[in-house]
């Protein structure tokens, strides 16, 4: 039994690698994205909002589907769906199509997140090193998948106003053995204007190649170093990446059937007074608490993922002007702050309480954002720097919550829901939202978005904190 659920531990950790990867791999990618779908970046965008809605569903509906399947069956047929469906997001030129893909895996992956979630409780009640253990799982994917992604991307340099780009004969000319889209390594570039920020999108299908009168211009703002993007097979790889995990949850669960215990374990209910024992007085305040609690939570994930998924964006269109391999080592690098992060609380969780966590990364967050904003533009050195703290107070925030929240009301299958649904929903709300600011207002306003979203967490949570105070008197 104890081999048993060291595997289901492991199984756990592997998934969560799977679900940051998955999360994070939209900002590295984002550029070949807009190229693949010919869209702009306040239209790419909706891909973040159809993940924000589809995560945001999957923790509702995982409150139901624990109450009828096993959680690791259901695990499993989570998995496979994923599998299934993560290639389609850049496999056909649809927009649309993309968008109905995400929802479908961020559905199926927030149910699954959930499974794990509440596993844990069941399973190791009081232990919260092993949920702890599974939130640093989640930073791993975050490092690895934008470095296995990079090779796949297309790499673009930018010149400066006052240097011409190549001209178009020569490259058609040199290599004749080349493939067919790599002989035209200039395509034309279109500009959409914003207020304050002109964005240039990069249009590249294979359907130009069908069009004999298309005239290929070039940009001194951004030129294509290689060939065609290669983005649908960074979608492949993480979708065949969810199969061990699915396998290994299917084995679990037939294992558990052949040895099925007749009163399985349920939910330990710590010893906090329930809602129905409350007054009048009290039954306000919970519902009150429980409302704030998921607004609270959105910026608990949304500042990590909006900030590293246009991070890419700002490296090669502001004035820094580095290049996709660059800057996908600098997003490797925020999320190895943000594993570091998380490692360090579970230390310092043993001689600190949570409440003194929390507030000690809030602050940390906020001026971390300053700090970036202010130094970031300066250089490539800086912009490493100012990313530093701001992953390492990100970190500790989700399972700092948590483990503070239980400190006010028991952690039942809807609360832990709520929780959540909150962080589900700004991984992936926020950054749309970001997208939208930067498309209507600049790209200056990418550093102050963050900090905005990073002073209104702070004075969220310690509105909670005195709402959770009065739950405990009442």
């Amino acid at each position: 039994m104890a081999a048993r659920k060291v595997l289901q531990v492991l199984l756990w950790c592997y998934f969560v690698c799977q679900l940051g990867g998955f999360v994070s791999i939209i900002g590295p990618t984002l550029p070949d994205l807009q190229d693949h779908f010919q869209a702009s970046l306040t239209e790419i965008s909706y891909l973040f909002l159809s993940l924000g809605f589809a995560m945001s569903a999957g923790c509702l509906l995982s409150m139901a589907v624990l109450k009828f399947l096993d959680p690791n069956l259901a695990l499993a047929v989570f998995l496979l769906v994923a599998a299934a469906v993560t290639p389609l997001v850049a496999l056909t030129p649809l927009l649309y199509v993309g968008c109905v893909a995400v929802v479908v895996v961020g559905v199926v992956l927030a149910c699954a997140f959930n499974c794990v979630c509440h596993q844990c409780n069941v399973l190791f009640p009081g232990n919260p090193s092993i949920i702890h253990g599974v939130f640093i799982a989640s930073s791993v994917g975050g490092i690895t998948s934008p470095l296995i992604a990079s090779p796949f991307l297309r790499q673009r340099i930018n010149n400066s106003s006052n240097e011409s780009a190549p001209p178009v004969e020569d490259n058609l000319t040199t290599e004749p053995s080349q493939n067919v889209l790599s002989i035209i390594p200039l395509l034309p570039l279109s500009q959409n204007s914003t207020a304050g920020w002109n964005f240039m999108s990069t249009r590249l299908t294979s359907s130009l190649l069908l069009k004999n009168d298309t005239n290929f211009t070039t940009s001194s703002t951004d030129i294509l170093k290689s060939d065609a993007t290669q983005v649908h097979l960074v979608y492949i790889i993480v979708g065949i990446a969810f199969l061990p995990a699915a396998v290994g949850f299917m084995v679990l669960y037939i294992l558990q059937e052949k040895c099925r215990v007749p009163n399985p374990p349920q939910e330990v209910s710590t010893a906090y007074v329930s809602l129905d024992e409350r007054g009048e007085k009290g039954k306000c305040i919970f519902v009150i608490f429980l409302s704030l609690l998921a607004v609270t939570y959105i910026p608990f994930a949304g500042i990590p993922y909006s900030y590293s998924s246009f991070l890419t964006t700002y490296g090669i269109e502001s004035a820094l002007r580095l290049d996709v391999q660059k800057m996908a080592e600098i997003t490797s690098f925020l999320w190895l702050m943000y594993l570091l992060g998380r490692i360090l609380s579970t230390v310092v969780s043993l001689y600190l309480t949570q409440s003194t966590i929390m507030f000690v990364c809030l602050i940390g967050t906020l001026l971390s954002a300053i700090l970036v904003t202010i130094i970031g533009p300066l250089s490539e050195t800086c912009l490493w720097v100012g990313s530093l703290p701001l992953g390492l107070f990100t970190a500790p925030l989700l399972a700092a919550s948590l483990g503070w929240c239980r400190t006010c009301v028991t952690l039942t299958p809807i609360v832990l829901g709520v929780c959540t649904l909150g962080d589900m929903a700004g991984a992936a709300l926020l950054p749309y939202v970001t997208g939208q600011i930067i498309g209507r207002f600049g790209l200056d306003w990418y550093m102050y978005s963050i900090i905005i979203y990073a002073a209104f967490q702070l004075v969220s949570f310690g509105v909670l904190s005195i709402l959770g105070q009065m739950l405990k008197t009442v």
